[in-house]
């Protein structure tokens, strides 16, 4: 039991997960434009962290062989954890999403169904598509695989407080706003060039060039889910900001810092922008 409360204390960031689906929530909320209800609040609440928690888990169980040489700092690769534990963590845990989307199937049949398609995805992201060596050969496409199940997500979201807005432009543009977000912080979060070369990050992988052309297609993603959502300016000046802060991966490669500070905060402010402007919209 030690071990793993060292691994959720040192590895599950559990305040910043908590503000990001909060933010997802009351974000999801103003899309729908339905009915407020502290039991779909709470529902999706206590799924997305669940989901996220889960997610970080077994991560750390694949990524355990990198990081006894990358990160032999960390809970698995020094034996504060077993993996045994950790198993056993991820199994009890995935008990729990299920139990969480049969709830939400009695409580709305779409949320339950997009909740269950995001749990069926993270097993197959957890197997590697049983197609592990081939996919991690491939960076890109292996992030593209595991990122789109933030989509389900969102349209669960959604579904709690209105289905029938789920899968329409603006659902489905919510979803991808909030994709970008997420999946621009995945390709920005490993920014330093001094990276181990085991972990593969986009840097050293495709070089500062490859990963400012992936970034400003998120963001120009970002900009036209936006604009669906009747939010250009909202999201049009942090994406901006994001893609003039790119050069300096080539010309100033040490102060990655400040990029990856500026990602992480971008990924808050989207997730919670739809909130916001609702919120500022009814002042």
């Amino acid at each position: 039991m030690q071990g793993i409360k060292t691994l959720i204390k040192e590895r599950l960031p559990v305040i910043a997960n908590l503000i990001l689906a909060l933010g997802l929530m009351y974000s999801a909320l103003a899309i729908s434009k339905g009915e407020f209800t502290a039991v779909a609040l709470s529902l999706g609440i206590i799924a997305l962290f669940l989901f996220v928690s889960e997610l970080r888990f077994m991560d750390e169980l694949k990524d355990v062989e990198k990081d006894i040489i990358a990160n032999p700092d960390r809970p698995l690769p020094r034996k504060a954890v077993t993996e045994k534990e950790v198993a056993l963590l991820i199994l009890l845990t995935g008990g729990l999403l299920v139990a969480l989307a049969v709830a939400s199937f009695i409580f709305s049949k779409s949320s339950g169904y997009f909740y269950g398609t995001a749990i069926v995805w993270l097993y197959l992201m957890y197997k590697e598509f049983f197609v592990g060596n081939w996919l991690s050969a491939k960076p890109i496409l292996y992030a593209i695989t595991h990122q789109i199940v933030i989509f389900p997500l969102c349209l669960f979201a959604i579904a709690l407080f209105n289905p029938s807005v789920a899968l329409t432009a603006e659902g489905i543009s919510f979803g991808l706003l909030i994709l970008t977000g997420f999946f621009t912080f995945e390709v920005g979060r490993k920014l330093d060039p001094s990276s181990h070369d085991i972990l593969r990050t986009y840097l050293n992988v495709y070089g500062a060039k490859k990963v400012i052309l992936i970034i400003c297609i998120l963001q120009a993603i970002a900009i036209y889910a936006a604009i669906v959502l009747g939010m250009l300016w909202w999201v049009l000046i942090p994406s901006v900001l994001i893609i003039i802060s790119l050069p300096k991966l080539i010309t100033r490669p040490t102060e990655f810092k400040n990029l990856e500070g500026l990602i992480s905060l971008n990924l808050i402010y989207v997730v919670w922008v739809a909130a916001i402007k609702n919120l500022v919209g009814n002042l």
